[in-house]
Formats: C-alpha cells, structure tokens, sequence
C-alpha cells in the first residue's frame, strides 16, 4: 500500500496523513467482503505505519510520532477504519 490523504477534524484542523504498508486478503476475507460483510480487525492481513503532518497547534504532537496501525472494513468496503498505536522508546 501506499497512501496519502487529507482529512479534516472536527475542529476544523487540517492533517496530512501517508503511509506505506502491507494488505493480504485471503479468501476467506474475499468471500466476507462479496458478502457485504463487515472485515474486523484480525480477519484481513493489514498493517501500516502512517506518518502525519499539520500546521495546527492543537494536533502539532501528530508531527513527531511513530505509528503502527491496522484497518477494519465496513460492509462491501464502503468504509475503512483504523486502529493506530504508538510506538514508545
């Protein structure tokens, strides 16, 4: 994968986001997915490491972390959610 977009808060911040990462769908996955099945988090082989960027001093803390994540998809893959970690020293 290789993904960059932009997405707006709530608030109004702008942020960046891109991210490199691996996606393996299995069948079983596939067939979930031609079922209008949601894809939890642990059925689909997917993880990323996306970086951030924004101007916004509320979210400014964004900029300089490292982050793991993995993906969830909605029904038919209508939507996508993550589920983001961390990484500490």
């Amino acid at each position: 994968m290789d993904v960059r977009a932009t997405f707006q808060t709530e608030d109004g911040a702008n942020i960046y986001m891109r991210y490199q990462g691996v996606q393996v769908m299995t069948a079983a996955a596939g067939a979930k997915i031609g079922q209008g099945e949601l894809l939890d988090y642990g059925q689909l082989y997917w993880l990323a490491t996306p970086i951030f960027e924004t101007g916004d001093p509320h979210y400014a803390w964004l900029n300089n972390i490292v982050t793991v994540g993995e993906a969830r998809l909605g029904p038919k893959a209508a939507w996508i959610e993550y589920r983001l970690f961390q990484v500490m020293d």
